[in-house]
């Protein structure tokens, strides 16, 4: 199936299976219906769990000064974990940010902390030297729970899909960096920014992506507790904020929607996309695992021409 085949605009709500268990291979199973549903949680009753917690939020005196501008209510791309890898590719090709629900459980979720803990990072430290997976590939036997989220089949077969269109040039996609990411009780909003290492700045003359980001949920990520911002769209140049730069990214506050998905949920996002964290007004700690690949040449480098 051709990536300009897809219909990918539904907005109906998607039923959801009793049990979201399935793993990284769950796409497999080819249902076409309900696959893109709009924003907000991966059932009705989740949804407006969420509105309800927005709606005490807000009477809250005490988190007043910290409340974020609304909780946005606007749809993100959404899949089921049994999607096409193709219609996955195409909501990334248009808004540059998709969000597939129940990909791992939080059980999973847990066990890639405890691994990324055990085999890598010092107590209190998120990223560094040891997180550069290009260098340092995920180990199969004590971190097999981390390469399994890494090479989750449903994103790497829509990364490949895109590669002819956003990587024109390139051998493969390759994982090179892990990051864990916690946002503690009361942190700020984080401004919206771009993950840009093009030296061309936005809107690319070409349509060419260097990176693509995915945040996995290992706690749930709500309007509470600070679910990272997306703006869609801002990945390209046929839309006004693909060309946005500098102070002018804060006119993507009143266009960005958070990305309010359950553990074990992952977005998907290209990392000129628009972004940053939410305000979280909990006193707990909101944590993801953040992968980020890259479209290389056959040796691992960056293609020729690219402009870097």
């Amino acid at each position: 199936m051709s990536l300009g085949s897809v219909r990918w605009l539904d907005r109906s709500w998607c039923k959801q299976p009793a049990s979201l268990s399935g793993h990284a291979a769950a796409h497999r199973s080819h249902n076409s219906s309900g696959r893109w549903a709009t924003s907000g949680s991966t059932t009705c009753g989740y949804w407006f769990c969420l509105l309800a917690v927005c709606a005490r939020g807000r009477r809250s005196a005490r988190h007043s000064e910290l409340r974020p501008k609304r909780c946005a209510a606007a749809a993100l791309p959404r899949f089921r974990p049994d999607a096409l890898a193709s219609e996955l590719a195409e909501a990334l090709r248009v808004e540059g940010c998709s969000i597939v629900d129940g990909l791992a459980t939080p059980q999973v979720m847990l066990q890639a902390l405890a691994e990324l803990e055990s085999v890598r990072l010092a107590p209190g430290q998120r990223f560094g030297r040891e997180t550069m997976i290009w260098e340092r590939p995920l180990d199969p036997v004590d971190e097999v729970t981390l390469l399994s989220l890494q090479d989750c089949p449903l994103i790497a077969d829509a990364l490949e899909l895109l590669r002819p269109i956003h990587g024109a040039g390139s051998a493969r996609c390759m994982p090179f960096e892990l990051r864990w990411l916690d946002l503690g009780p009361n942190s700020p909003e984080m401004r919206l920014h771009r993950d840009q290492v093009d030296s061309t700045n936005p809107p690319l003359e070409r349509p060419l992506q260097w990176g693509v980001n995915v945040i996995w949920a290992a706690t749930d990520f709500t309007c509470e507790n600070g679910a990272t911002r997306m703006v869609p769209g801002s990945h390209s140049k046929d839309r006004p904020q693909g060309a946005w730069t500098g102070d002018s990214m804060e006119q993507g506050d009143d266009l960005a929607i958070q990305a309010i998905m359950p553990a074990g949920s992952a977005v998907i996002y290209y990392a000129s996309t628009m972004h940053g964290s939410g305000i979280n007004s909990t006193c707990t700690v909101r944590s993801g695992l953040n992968f980020n690949y890259c479209y290389v040449d056959q040796g691992g480098g960056r293609p020729a021409g690219w402009g870097w």
